[in-house]
């Protein structure tokens, strides 16, 4: 498994992406949105975000607040991809 800690600045996103295998996502602290497919899902605190493999996501922090803290655990070895199926290198998953 491979564990990755990200912190989103208030207003700030994540690129739209996917990756080839399933990802969970838990939210440390902070608020905002998970957009998965078209649907979006407000998130918190202690939430966790069950993003199925191949599935375009994006991670947005509310305007106001600290911002969103988060964790998430995918399978070793997981790539990362733009939704035109560009990789994205992502120097800490290498």
């Amino acid at each position: 498994m491979a564990l990755w800690r990200g912190r989103t600045d208030p207003g700030a996103a994540t690129p739209p992406h996917y990756h080839d295998h399933e990802e969970v996502i838990v939210i440390l602290s902070g608020s905002g949105k998970v957009k998965i497919q078209g649907d979006q899902v407000v998130v918190s605190s202690v939430d966790v975000v069950i993003v199925p493999p191949h599935t375009h996501h994006k991670l947005a922090a509310d305007e106001q607040g600290q911002g969103l803290d988060a964790m998430a655990a995918l399978p070793a070895g997981t790539k990362t991809y733009l939704p035109n199926g560009e990789k994205l290198e992502l120097p800490w998953a290498s």
